[in-house]
């Protein structure tokens, strides 16, 4: 049986549950996006002053002077593009990490998915949880407002029309392929959040039957 999630990947519960059970503790923040502030992010330094927020970086370097120096994790970087490519690598690996059985030699325990198991049937499990989340995750493609599954499609349609072809993630919508692959890890991280919040709120049902 799958373990409780830790106390990391509590906050990703479902939204009805979070917003019945927080109600009674007067909590605002929703879970969901609480998990997803585990991703990497990149943090903005202007002199000795830090912040998360691009525009408020750039309102400090007009008014300081000073270069903006981006940061991903400990990773430092002069310009923006770097950075950015840096974060959506960092971010990839935690996703793919994330998804993957670890194995301890030594100990013989399983890490999957923020969770410790020494049951091969569950992390076999955990496994094919994430890894069936993840492929839930699609990209597909926008031309002009005409979507297509087909890269090599959306492709033609773009020369063909003198439109830019837009990567599709859910809701979002870029014409950056850095910023694509972005999308892509975030969602997928969010659908196995989501995944095993589904499965401890099943788990959790069953045993109170």
């Amino acid at each position: 049986m799958i373990r409780r999630i830790t106390m990391l990947l509590m906050m990703a519960v479902t939204l009805a549950t979070v917003n019945s059970a927080f109600a009674e503790d007067g909590a605002t923040e929703c879970p969901i996006s609480a998990a997803m502030k585990n991703l990497p992010q990149i943090t903005f330094q202007v002199g000795a002053e830090q912040t998360h927020c691009s525009k408020s970086a750039g309102k400090l370097a007009e008014k300081t002077g000073s270069p903006i120096v981006y940061f991903v994790g400990k990773e430092k970087f002069e310009n923006d593009a770097d950075a950015k490519l840096a974060l959506v690598e960092a971010t990839e690996a935690m996703v793919a990490s994330f998804a993957e059985p670890h194995t301890c030699k030594i100990s013989g325990t399983t890490s999957i998915a923020g969770q410790e198991t020494s049951c091969s049937k569950t992390s076999a499990k955990l496994a094919s949880l994430m890894s069936v989340a993840m492929k839930s995750v699609k990209q597909t493609y926008s031309v002009d407002g005409e979507e297509c599954h087909c890269p090599n499609a959306a492709a033609a349609l773009a020369d063909k029309s003198g439109q830019p072809k837009l990567f599709c993630v859910g809701e979002e919508k870029t014409d950056c392929k850095v910023t694509a692959r972005l999308n892509l890890a975030r969602a997928q991280y969010r659908a196995m959040v989501e995944a095993l919040a589904a499965a401890e709120k099943t788990e959790m049902t069953e045993a109170k039957s």
